[in-house]
């Protein structure tokens, strides 16, 4: 079940965000602020944040800041309606920006959008990393293939050895 943190300081927000998203079988954490979210993201992994810009303690920028070398996608929903606010959100890595108040299909449809590509991505991945295994050189050790997978898996290499994916 894909993790989801939602990271808004008012109630309402993150209750109308829980009735959209707990019906499509997502497992849901909650933060009323940054400092929380920080502390959640130090203990699970989550596929997807979803982030208010305007929290007291810790505002979204600067959990967005702290979370730069994280995976996890991050939607972004705010009150914020300035082209300056939304710039500087996807400059720290932000990548959708919806706007309070919100159509909740609005939100459902981001959500499933950024995380059915991030699967369609990662089982293309794979599909192709087991053709290609299937095809290795029998004369590769174990420590080549595992270091071929380890370096595919993260991204590191295209090629190995002269042989192409």
């Amino acid at each position: 079940m894909r993790k989801i943190l939602i990271v808004d300081d008012e109630v309402q927000n993150r209750e109308l965000a829980e009735i959209v998203l707990k019906k499509e079988g997502y497992e849901l954490f909650f933060a009323n602020d940054g400092e929380e979210a920080l502390l959640l993201v130090k203990e699970h992994y989550f596929a997807l944040l979803i982030l208010d810009l305007m929290m007291p303690k810790i505002g979204g920028f600067e959990v967005m800041q702290a979370l730069q070398e994280s995976e996890s996608k991050i939607i972004i929903v705010s009150a914020l309606s300035d082209d300056e606010s939304k710039k500087r959100a996807f400059s720290l890595g932000a990548d959708a920006y919806i706007e309070k108040p919100y159509d909740i299909f609005t939100l459902k449809n981001e959500v499933r959008s950024l995380l059915t590509s991030e699967e369609s991505i990662a089982r293309s991945r794979y599909q192709k990393l087991a053709s290609f295994l299937e095809r290795a050189d029998p004369s590769w050790q174990v420590e080549e293939i595992a270091f071929f997978c380890k370096s595919y898996l993260l991204g590191e290499v295209e090629s190995f050895k002269g042989r192409s994916l």
